[in-house]
């Protein structure tokens, strides 16, 4: 059985892209000076993994090898106004005995930028991403095989656009919205929408006070199918809709000493309204509540090594129907140890929280927590060949009830390819 969750930041990490600035004048400048970078990628991988089903049962695990192939494709277009990205990857993995869990995951990606003046910034685009999640489940009237494996797609389309204004030297605003449509094996198409607004100031020259505020709606609807034996599927027996508000200060300062440091602090308010479809027919509930939320990024370098620390506090939605508070904690150590040779740690916390008490979170209580430990080496092997190889520890712990934990040592070793120069078209 595998758990997978996926937050609503899914749906924010495409913002506004940086753009060359210019003074062209006219639209056949813009066309006639296009910068066009294709850049493709193929990376080999061959992994094992000693809980591929993320399994809670020590004698039911099931560990296996793979063959990873990641071939990816990346379009660069720049001219004096307009920039455009898009990219194209695919995620296939092979396993040598367990063929069940074969699955190709597939991400699509395509934004756009336009500058009409010095001051004002426009961007545009949208992605679209296929999942595949496959479990394993017991199957308790089966003498012969107790076991049964269940797939299913998680498909993801993504669109965003903006703009960022700038008034004066100092101070820039920006505004960006997007959606999400999300399609599970335990949703119908839910629906997600996104706000949010920025304003910098620049105190000084390495100073900048930030003023964040946001707003998301997630409208989810199960399918009434439930799988009670994993997590996906707890909420296909729920309609919901839930309403997001949430403000942020803070600072971004450059020190002298070479740290760099970004934090912020906020306040959120959310509102749910739900329907649970039981056997006794539909209980309707709704509520609401608040809480704290919190960015804080260090990054500090000291000749060839540096630490960066990430720390997130936040309510989310997961695209299976979850709600719940969310808290993450990654420490990310890397060394640089000659010009070809780096060498990695990233240690990473995770808490998802929902007391089914508070009112503004939907179904059951939930408490997990997740931790990871993943080290790796990377080595410029040749002009055009890069090795990578780690191991990556991943346990999860299913704080309520019946305590369930989940673990899984991963190690690798990849190979990746690159053209030696780069197809540039003027």
């Amino acid at each position: 059985m595998r758990y997978k969750n996926i937050g609503f930041v899914l749906a924010l990490v495409l913002t506004i892209i940086p753009l060359h600035e210019s003074t062209a004048a006219s639209i056949d400048d813009l066309l006639g000076r296009t910068h066009l970078e294709v850049m493709p990628s193929l990376m080999y991988g061959l992994e094992y993994s000693d809980n591929i089903d993320w399994d809670p049962s020590g004698k039911d695990r099931i560990s296996d090898w793979c063959n990873r192939y990641l071939p990816r494709l990346e379009v660069n277009a720049i001219s004096p106004r307009l920039s455009l990205k898009a990219e194209a990857e695919l995620d296939i993995r092979e396993y040598i005995n367990e063929k069940d869990f074969n699955s190709v995951d597939q991400n699509y990606a395509l934004a756009l930028g336009y500058i009409p003046n010095e001051r004002l910034e426009y961007s545009l685009g949208g992605g679209y991403h296929v999942n595949v999640n496959t479990n394993r489940f017991e199957d308790g009237l089966d003498p012969i095989d107790p076991f049964y494996v269940n797939r299913d797609k998680e498909k993801t389309w993504d669109l965003f656009g903006g703009f960022s204004y700038t008034f004066t030297p100092r101070s820039t605003i920006s505004l960006t919205g997007t959606f999400s449509q999300y399609d599970t094996g335990a949703t119908n198409e839910s629906n997600f929408y996104g706000l949010i607004a920025l304003y910098t100031y620049n105190l000084g020259p390495r100073t900048t006070l930030l003023v964040n505020t946001s707003y998301f709606y997630y409208d989810f609807s199960g399918n009434g199918d439930p799988n009670s034996d994993d997590f996906d599927w707890w909420y296909s027996n729920y309609n919901y809709t839930m309403d997001n508000y949430n403000i942020m200060v803070g600072v971004e300062h450059d020190f002298l000493s070479g740290y760099m440091l970004t934090t912020q602090v906020g306040y959120r308010y959310t509102e749910s309204d739900s329907t649970e479809h039981t056997t006794g027919g539909p209980v309707k509930t709704s509520g609401n509540g608040s809480g704290w939320t919190a960015v804080l990024e260090i990054e500090k370098s000291w000749n060839d090594f540096t630490v960066i620390l990430e720390g997130h506090q936040d309510a989310t939605v997961s695209p299976y129907g979850a709600t719940y508070q969310a808290t993450t904690l990654q420490l990310r150590n890397i060394y640089r140890i000659n010009q070809r040779t780096d060498a990695n740690l990233i240690l990473r916390w995770y808490k998802a929280y929902a007391d089914s008490s508070d009112d503004e979170f939907v179904g059951p209580s939930r408490d997990s927590h997740q931790y990871s430990i993943h080290t790796y080496m990377t080595h410029k092997l040749y002009r055009w060949l890069d090795v990578s190889v780690g191991h990556q520890l991943r346990l999860y712990e299913d704080k309520r009830g019946s305590e369930r934990s989940y673990h899984e040592n991963r190690v690798y070793i990849n190979f990746i390819f690159t053209p030696l120069r780069t197809l540039v078209l003027r």
